[in-house]
């Protein structure tokens, strides 16, 4: 849910997992210059969360990168 200028990262992680999250990945938004991974994919498509307030932009948008993961085996 999007409270201000924040959203929780469960209601985010829900979206992008019905979404486009097919394989190893990991989810993050930009925090300044760190990046603040609040998913993670695994080759199983085991989902590995974190709890994290999510800043949204002013225009209420909130810029994601999906980043595709190797498995070494």
């Amino acid at each position: 849910m999007v409270r201000g200028r924040a959203a929780a990262s469960d209601e985010i992680n829900r979206l992008i997992h019905y979404g486009f999250c097919l394989g190893p990945a990991k989810v993050f938004t930009m925090r300044g210059k760190y990046r603040q991974t609040f998913l993670r994919v695994s080759a199983d498509a085991e989902e590995m969360t974190q709890s994290a307030n999510l800043k949204v932009e002013t225009n209420r948008t909130l810029p994601v990168v999906v980043e595709g993961v190797r498995v070494s085996y």
